[in-house]
């Protein structure tokens, strides 16, 4: 918006001051009726203009006037990326089912070899079964146990080599899940952003997001994102070191959210904040004018 003022400039041939609104908002309609922000500067002839971009909406254009739309952006929630240790790694590497068949296996052929016993040495060997069970299991030399029925023989290598490729699919699958924290599933939309309560989000004030939200039907998307958002002075970036801590959240507009994560990127070789996939809203921005301004015509092209 720079270079938009710099052009402008050179090739209308005027000189310029800038001003900073006092409440610092873009601004919005406050319950008296005025308007509030750098709308409020523009709509009273305080200002001739104010570069924004601001968002395009029907109760702006009834005090101000547009330009030319010189984007249209989405808004798109941005949040912290939390790494969490996983504490219940040791049991990820297979899923319920395999865990299920395992302990079922165990018992089996522990009733196997404790049956065969019985059967053809008459005694019980419960305890060295065990063992032999449990050493095969963690890698371990085996207890050799006296082979008395051929077939004690086909259970010990079934054992054997089921608990060999069992180990070695474990033992693979594991040092990978430890070298990777767990991360918690990603917030991807506003929808995401209210359902969830350990994150709090903000909006900032002045806003025509807030302008809307302020209107939104009870109930809706936008009322509980509204209604639930602490209301902030400072821009998505004034919230940059709050986001990548994980004490905040916000929504904002798409352009914004890529500078956001790139600039953050190139200083820390790190990601600390996501930008959803999900789409919220989307707005027109422009420059705005007093009403029937002198630049008019050459902003609205």
């Amino acid at each position: 918006m720079w270079d938009v003022l710099l052009q402008l400039s050179r090739s209308m041939n005027f000189t310029f001051s800038i001003i900073r609104p006092p409440d610092g908002k873009w601004g919005v309609l406050e319950a008296n009726g005025s308007w509030n922000g750098m709308v409020g500067m523009v709509s009273r002839k305080e200002v001739d203009f104010a570069l924004g971009p601001f968002g395009m909406s029907a109760e702006r254009s009834e005090v101000i006037d547009f330009s030319f739309p010189l984007r249209q952006d989405i808004l798109v929630t941005v949040t912290p990326v939390r790494l969490v240790p996983d504490l219940w790694v040791i049991w990820r590497p297979f899923g319920i089912k395999v865990w299920i068949t395992f302990c079922v296996t165990f018992i089996s052929f522990l009733i196997l070899f404790g049956i065969s016993d019985k059967l053809f040495l008459k005694q019980s060997r419960w305890g060295q079964i065990m063992e032999f069970l449990l050493r095969t299991l963690a890698g371990d030399g085996s207890v050799p146990l006296p082979r008395t029925w051929n077939y004690q023989l086909f259970f010990t290598m079934t054992w054997i080599l089921a608990m060999f490729i069992l180990g070695q699919g474990y033992s693979g699958t594991l040092a990978s899940l430890m070298t990777i924290p767990k991360v918690p599933k990603m917030i991807e939309d506003v929808s995401d952003l209210v359902d969830q309560g350990d994150i709090p989000w903000g909006l900032e004030t002045g806003t025509i997001l807030e302008q809307t939200g302020s209107k939104a039907q009870t109930g809706s998307l936008l009322h509980k994102f509204y209604s639930g958002a602490q209301k902030l002075k400072g821009s998505c970036y004034a919230d940059l070191d709050k986001i990548k801590d994980g004490k905040l959240a916000r929504l904002c507009e798409g352009l914004t959210a890529m500078s956001m994560l790139s600039d953050d990127f190139s200083k820390e070789g790190k990601c600390y904040m996501y930008a959803g996939r999900g789409s919220f809203m989307s707005f027109s921005y422009a420059i705005i004018l007093q009403v029937n301004d002198i630049f008019k015509l050459a902003l609205r092209g």
